[in-house]
């Protein structure tokens, strides 16, 4: 096949070919050999099908491709790149495949000469250290990189994270940078979910002619290098645990993992197929319904445990057989004009002053029926499609018998399902009763516990963690009101922020680790310690160190 053309002297070589295959493995002997060297990263893995203008160079038909793909799956490679022919899927399969098998050859060599030389690189098969980056100009969404951090460090626990705040916002404008409180926020999230740091820049620090943002780097490292002792190898102490397996509608996600960190809830994600649910006080299971069965059942033998479970969307669980799930019905489809009515009596039990102001809230997608025990109950009512057009025809005039949330005291424990996507409704379009009644489900409907809690606006993101021996938490807080229509400005003080926990261990001082000063504390009556902090600018971590030896 044709060769790629070389791009400003680079000259690329495939994961197929002699270089590859045998040079770069002759190189890196020789080199571990005869240099003191703390790490290997490389760059540009895979199969890359387009060079750094964006053209468009196609799939790789070299010798070594041909020869490989016919070996393993005894067919041509594909012309093109298309989804649809089972031959590309294939391929991509093969792609995966002899990616891993080549990071694993690179292992083998490295570690065998050098067992504490670190590798690092995008992918996760023979790596300690797993690299990613944060590089568009204004971030894709609020809590990209606290959402980065915690699925990477979920899905690989025994490697590290190294995803690189980049200072600049594209290939062909790398001496520019992206605004310093995208990239102060991109660090601090990282940095509070247990990842490393991580800058990248052209070129020496000094050089830089856009130095937007070095100051805020600077800040950030001083502050880590400072505080390792209480940053580094900590756990997460939150009171509930966002599922992230399986399939599941990306704004459902995105909705819930937002809610819960502007409703100031300490959650982290899980994988309910392998990990012990039952550390956890709540579980959320974001479109429960479409999870494979034995996944739903280890969550139905959760609930047996005394868990609260929360299960979303409009795909019934069939196999949470806590939920007393007799029969699925077909769901409601989407249709305009659709409320969902809250009754006084379930204004009871959501616990939320919000609906002193708030009967109804507007459904914009379909609602999942099923027929159940008696003794399930039935929350919330659904609104049919209602008049809409001129405002004198803007009204309804029934309400029907249909619940829109059920819930079942399985003693010990409780499971609640949300038969439709309260997650994507409040991504989509931001109303606060849609926050609100989550909010008010966790704690009046489920009485999920709160061990950490905060005063303070939904701007303000917290993090709940300590030390897994017990001798200190920490609760880190992360001013985002700067971020306005996507672009990140810098963020405006936030004063008399209150923050309670209820440690594990009595409480012996508290200190503001950022300010670099002690903080007076109270003791309450239920076992928490409250503080207050006098004045939140960009970010500040609330240490509690405790007795606990």
């Amino acid at each position: 096949g044709r060769p790629f053309p070389a791009y400003n002297g680079q000259v690329p070589v495939c994961l197929n070919g002699p270089y590859q295959q045998q040079v770069m493995f002759d190189i890196l002997a020789e080199a571990i050999d005869r240099l003191p060297l703390d790490g290997v990263f490389f760059n540009m893995i895979g199969y890359p099908t387009r060079d750094y203008s964006g053209r468009h160079l196609g799939i790789c038909h070299c010798e070594g491709c041909r020869t490989r793909f016919r070996e393993m799956y005894g067919m041509e490679l594909p012309a093109k790149e298309d989804p649809r022919d089972p031959v590309f899927r294939a391929y991509q399969q093969f792609k995966e495949r002899t990616i891993r098998e080549q990071f694993l050859r690179v292992q083998a060599l490295i570690k065998s000469k050098n067992p504490g030389l670190a590798i690092c690189t995008y992918t996760d098969a023979g790596v300690d250290v797993i690299r990613k980056e944060s590089n568009t100009p204004k971030g894709r969404w609020l809590y990209e990189d606290s959402e980065k951090a915690r699925l990477t460090r979920l899905r690989h626990p025994d490697q590290q994270l190294a995803n690189a705040a980049v200072h600049f916002f594209h290939y062909p404008h790398r001496h520019t940078a992206v605004s310093p409180w995208l990239t102060l926020r991109r660090l601090c999230q990282h940095m509070v979910n247990g990842a490393w740091l991580d800058f990248y820049c052209i070129g020496p620090l000094h050089t830089l002619e856009d130095r937007f943002g070095l100051a805020q780097v600077r800040e950030v490292f001083r502050f880590h290098a400072a505080n390792e002792c209480w940053l580094t190898n900590t756990v997460s102490l939150a009171d509930v645990a966002l599922v992230a397996d399986g399939p599941c509608d990306p704004d459902e996600w995105r909705g819930l993992f937002r809610i819960l960190s502007e409703r100031h809830v300490s959650f982290r994600l899980v994988l309910a197929a392998t990990m012990d649910l039952t550390n956890y006080p709540c579980v959320i299971a974001p479109d429960g319904g479409r999870l494979a069965d034995d996944i739903q059942r280890r969550l139905d033998k959760y609930v047996r445990a005394g868990g609260r479970l929360l299960l979303t969307g409009p795909k019934a669980p069939t196999a949470v057989a806590t939920l007393g799930l007799q029969k699925e019905l077909p769901a409601l489809p989407r249709e305009k004009g659709t409320y969902i009515r809250i009754r006084p009596a379930d204004k009871a039990r959501l616990l939320e002053s919000e609906f002193n102001d708030l009967d109804l809230l507007f459904l914009d997608g379909p609602l999942g029926r099923a027929e159940f025990h008696t003794e399930v109950e039935g929350l919330l009512r659904y609104i049919p499609p209602a008049m809409f057009g001129p405002p004198e025809k803007c009204y309804y005039t029934n309400v029907s018998d249909i619940p829109a949330l059920h819930v079942r005291q399985a003693d010990p424990g409780v499971v609640a399902w949300l038969p439709w996507h309260v997650g994507a409704h409040y991504e989509q379009q931001g109303h606060a009763g849609h926050a609100a009644l989550l909010d008010g489900l966790l704690k009046g409907v489920l009485k999920a516990p709160r061990t950490a809690a905060l005063a303070g606006p939904e701007q303000v993101e917290m993090v709940h963690r300590g030390d897994p021996a017990g001798r200190f938490e920490w609760v880190s807080l992360l001013n985002l009101s700067g971020m306005m229509d996507g672009v990140a400005h810098a963020p405006i003080p936030v004063r008399n922020v209150g923050v309670r926990v209820r440690p594990r261990a009595p409480v012996t001082r508290v200190r503001l680790l950022h300010a670099g000063e002690p903080v007076r504390f109270h003791r309450r009556g239920d076992g928490s310690v409250e503080c207050t902090v006098p004045e939140l600018r960009d970010f500040e971590i609330v240490l509690f160190e405790t007795t606990k030896p």
